[in-house]
């Protein structure tokens, strides 16, 4: 692809991946229907559990799960452009979340001492 895009044009690169649909729509095309096991499809459990659905706090189990989760996150945040996005917002959501006590109570705080020099008439 990236040969294509330096020695022909800069658009031979989207018309080699649309070409290259074409044998993922061929071979999509060969698949029956009766080959197709809905409930697993579905992942419902297997014989007399194959009505039940799995819950989504099942997922939190899986351990398998977290181990994908965490490459998918290397894997976009490796683009060194985004580093420094990244950088930002965790600077941030760190500042707010340590802030964010000690703002709410000294509000709090000026609340109280306010409420004691002026009371409301009943």
């Amino acid at each position: 692809m990236g040969l294509a895009g330096q020695y022909f044009a800069k658009s031979a690169i989207f018309f080699g991946a649309a070409a290259l649909c074409i044998p993922a729509l061929i071979a999509l095309s060969r698949i029956r229907a009766d080959e197709i096991d809905y409930a697993r499809a579905r992942n419902a459990g297997r014989g007399e559990h194959a009505k039940s659905y799995h819950r989504i706090f099942d997922l939190g189990k899986n351990r398998n799960l977290y181990i994908f989760s965490a490459c998918v996150f290397l894997f976009q945040f490796a683009d060194a452009s985004l580093l420094p996005v990244v950088a930002c917002v965790f600077l941030f959501q760190f500042a707010d979340a340590s802030l964010l006590p000690v703002v709410g109570e000294n509000l709090a705080r000026k609340a109280r001492l306010n409420t004691h020099h002026y009371s409301w008439p009943a």
